[in-house]
């Protein structure tokens, strides 16, 4: 009995969804443009929704495939210093990894690590450049680094060997089976393959394709790290026995320093794994948000997104009201209740989402390459992966069901009586909320349009802003052992084309300047512990890259003393508080000479961060520059192949083991706005689809209004009233709306905007202007509809309104 009736409510059920889809698509074809304009506002908004969901799924994603990723830390650090400033930094003393093992029960394993430059690695006539790292063997049980060959219990015997991941063994080998086979790396030194690790995910964090013994590095460097106040740019970390125990230890390890040495005013604390990709930027010692900034815009651009295509289908529901008001009628008497109504309306607005969502994924597949090629990413839509269809479907039930909610409960209202009669304007209740969403509508499409401009306008600013030093027209070309060695033939060879303007040589690319370093001067308090950042450079360092130099001399080949003299910056200058800083002393470590030079502030760790002070100094030895040693090529503008032919040219010359490595200043420039280009052009992107929907949404409006006033518009004209007097008749009502959304929404667009530039150090001035465009544009784009649904209905024959009467 009970599976009897199961199976009646089962076809009872497909029968009424049958009816449901029937009377669906009827009504579409009935009234194609309302129908289509509908779909069309879901349509952008489900597409423009889908791909902001795939993008922060994918930024979710990182650090997630170790299967240990929450018990896996990063050691930060956050030094104090006595002008109340904190600083926080990745870098840690070598011996603080084993510090943690041994006192900390807490801690199951740690491991050292230090980013090696790319080395070629060459194996008969193969050579390539790789990027890996020096780093203690537990690694790869911190990591989680899973063999695909070698030993898991001895991956790095002794510093004759390296771990090498699959695909670099595949570039080389052809397989992955490559244990005992030997690289010559920088053709200095025989390296035998002792392990292959499976490949790391493309959504990891940390990423390299080799692993060599961080003794190496300890050789390599001839730094003594084992001192708790050296950091010697390494490294740390650990994981836990269990995430349970982070707590403690981020209290415990909080003094470890200090008890080690009381002399020093800074503390460690755990940064956790799954925090890596998205909240690694701090601000005086807290987190202070990162790339989690962008995954909460966008999801909000995408929910507001979305609410102004519900909005916009209500509207055009509501508006097509009258044409449905016998229906539900004729339904109503037939014995339809209002709850059969309701879902009768429900899920139509549901199947009509539901093809938004196939015109959508449509889309997105077509548009996806372009999508991946601007954002750097390698996004599919795998329907194999339950989140995705999942979400979507979600996404698209409640569209659904946003969209259809006030429209079905609205229809589902009108009495028969009143309908079947012809008169339904007693049932048009509820003005007042439909102009209140198109106030909110607009308000939202403003909101967004307003913060657009100020985030292109702060991009264009970064991008043009002066930085000191003159970026343009310069080739970067790393530096080797050869190329040291022979660097005044190579330089002097490089100047003989006439293409080439000038040739220096430092130890680091000017926007990367991030070495820190405690000088000493004539009259510096005893307890002023504040550091500056430095840099050795050549003679021609900076003049070949536009410096200016404001007071005293550059380094000078006729000054043999400069090797041991100073050049600082604006702010080192007003620092170090000497009124005429030339001639003065400064000591670094045993290093004590004299300030000879000034030079203008200078950008030198990013445009998004305050400018430091800075000090340069004279290197002349190889050693001096160090393993990050650029040369920088300075050339007529507009002769980019002709320089770049004979800078390969002379390279091959003297430097016959390494290939050439080279970039362009300006593109390493632009790199460090990557992530604000990106999203000034998707706001962009997605503020045009805003705009079209909320104009759809006022179109809809715009028609319930003339449809429902249309007798009243007809016995004005009878009555001698102009077309151009009922067009603002009508138009008067709509021109308020549009004007309260303007009113309400730039305050909010206001203190968005002022949060979002007060992340950055320099950053534009919010001006009227940035209010008053988008206004003009919102209310010129309304006006301009408005009037076209008005000048039609004002042009209608009166008699065609008027026969029902």
């Amino acid at each position: 009995m009970k599976q009897s009736l199961s199976i009646s409510i089962f076809i009872q059920s497909i029968l009424m969804f049958h009816n449901h889809f029937i009377i669906t698509v009827r009504n579409f074809l009935r009234h194609p443009i309302s129908s289509i304009i509908n779909v069309t506002g879901l349509v952008l908004g489900l597409t423009c929704s889908i791909f902001i969901f795939l993008w922060v799924l994918d930024e979710l994603s990182f650090d997630r495939y170790h299967k240990d990723n929450d018990r896996v830390y990063k050691v930060m650090g956050n030094e104090f210093f006595s002008d109340g400033t904190i600083s926080t930094y990745q870098f840690a003393s070598g011996i603080l990894a084993e510090a943690l093992k041994s006192e900390f029960p807490e801690v199951e394993q740690t491991c050292r690590l230090n980013w090696s430059n790319n080395k070629v690695f060459k194996v008969g006539q193969k050579s390539n450049y790789e990027y890996g790292v020096y780093a203690d063997k537990s690694i790869f049980e911190v990591l989680n680094l899973p063999l695909v060959d070698g030993n898991p219990n001895n991956v790095l015997p002794d510093n004759h060997s390296v771990a090498i991941s699959k695909k670099m063994a595949i570039r080389f080998f052809n397989s992955y089976n490559v244990v005992g086979s030997t690289f010559r790396v920088d053709n200095n030194i025989d390296l035998t393959v002792t392990a292959v690790f499976d490949d790391i995910p493309d959504h990891a964090t940390v990423d390299f394709n080799f692993v060599v013994p961080f003794e190496i590095y300890l050789k390599e460097s001839n730094t003594d790290i084992y001192r708790w106040e050296n950091e010697g740019w390494i490294i740390t970390y650990l994981k836990l026995k269990a995430k349970e125990m982070r707590p403690e230890v981020d209290k415990k390890i909080r003094s470890l320093a200090k008890r080690h040495n009381k002399n020093l005013h800074e503390e460690h604390f755990l940064f956790p794994m799954t925090e890596w990709r998205l909240y690694d930027q701090f601000e005086n010692g807290k987190q202070a948000g990162g790339r989690i900034s962008y995954v909460i815009s966008f999801s909000l651009v995408a929910i507001l997104t979305l609410i102004i295509a519900c909005i916009n289908f209500m509207n055009l529901s509501t508006a097509r009201s009258a044409s449905r008001s016998k229906e539900v009628g004729i339904r109503k008497v037939a014995g339809s209740s209002r709850n059969t109504l309701i879902r009768q309306f429900m899920t139509e607005s549901i199947l009509l989402s539901l093809f938004s969502l196939l015109v959508a994924l449509l889309l997105v597949h077509l548009l996806l390459p372009v999508f991946n090629d601007f954002t750097g990413k390698k996004l599919t839509i795998n329907y194999l992966n339950p989140v995705i269809p999942g979400a979507l479907l979600l996404i698209t039930l409640f569209t659904g069901f946003l969209a259809g909610s006030y429209p079905a409960i609205f229809l589902s209202s009108f009495r028969p009586a009143t309908v079947l009669k012809g008169n339904t304007k007693s049932d048009y209740k509820g003005s007042t909320l439909r102009k209140s969403l198109v106030v909110f509508q607009f308000g939202l499409s403003m909101i967004i349009i307003i913060c657009a401009l100020v985030v292109n306008d702060q991009t264009a600013y970064m991008r043009n802003k002066n930085l000191g030093f003159d970026k343009n027209d310069i080739i970067s070309v790393w530096s080797n052992v050869q190329t040291s060695k022979n660097y005044e033939a190579f330089r002097n060879e490089l100047l003989q084309q006439p293409d080439i303007i000038a040739v220096g040589m430092g130890a680091a690319n000017p926007m990367e300047i991030n070495g820190s370093t405690i000088f000493k001067w004539e009259g510096k308090p005893s307890d002023d512990d504040s550091y500056f950042n430095s840099a050795s450079c050549d003679y021609d360092y900076l003049s070949a890259l536009g410096f200016t130099l404001i007071e005293g001399r550059n380094f000078s080949r006729n000054f043999p003393s400069d090797s041991t003299n100073y050049i600082i910056t604006e702010g080192a200058a007003r620092k170090i508080g000497f009124a005429n800083p030339i001639g003065r002393h400064m000591q670094w470590g045993n290093h004590d000479g004299q300030i000879i030079g000034v030079i203008k502030d200078f950008h030198n760790l990013g445009i998004r961060e305050s400018l430091r002070p800075t000090v340069f100094t004279l290197g002349n030895r190889d050693a001096d520059f160090g393993r990050w040693a650029t040369v920088f090529v300075r050339y007529k503008s507009g002769r980019t192949i002709t320089t770049l032919e004979h800078i390969s040219d002379v390279y091959k010359k003297y430097t016959t083991d390494f290939p050439i490595q080279f970039g362009f200043l300006d593109k390493d420039f632009e790199w460090q706005f990557h992530a604000e280009i990106m999203a000034a052009t998707l706001t962009k992107c997605f503020t045009v689809m805003a705009v079209i929907i909320s104009c759809l949404g006022l179109f809809g409006l715009a028609l319930f209004n003339t449809e429902k006033r249309m007798k009243e518009i007809s016995i004005r004209k009878v009555l001698g009233a102009s077309v151009s007097r009922l067009v603002v008749l009508l138009c008067s009502d709509f021109v308020k709306l549009v004007f309260y959304a303007i009113i309400i929404s730039c305050p909010i667009a206001y203190y968005l905007t002022e949060k979002f530039l007060g992340e950055y150090a320099y950053h534009i001035q919010i001006n009227i202007w940035m209010f008053v465009l988008p206004s003009l544009v919102m209310f010129l784009s309304s006006l301009i509809i408005i009037s076209y649904q008005s000048i039609k209905a004002s042009l209608r024959n009166p008699v065609d309104a008027m026969r029902s009467e």
